[in-house]
């Protein structure tokens, strides 16, 4: 079963600079607004907890920010 991330990881483990160009040309087209990222929720690092528990439960949509400092 496929799961979440473990993708990720084996490329980067194994293809690196594969990985680094495409974080690169992802974050650009985040930077010229051709891609959008909605968040949809905020927490303080001291919340966590409640993040996570929201995330679990599908409570929220779209992207959470968990703030530290």
């Amino acid at each position: 079963m496929w799961r979440a991330g473990v993708c990720s990881i084996s490329v980067a483990v194994a293809h690196p600079k594969r990985l680094a160009g495409s974080a690169a040309r992802a974050l650009a087209l985040v930077a010229d607004g051709s891609v959008r990222i909605d968040v949809t929720a905020e927490y303080a690092l001291d919340d966590v907890e409640t993040a996570i528990a929201n995330l679990a439960d599908g409570r929220t949509r779209g992207k959470s920010v968990v703030r530290v400092g």
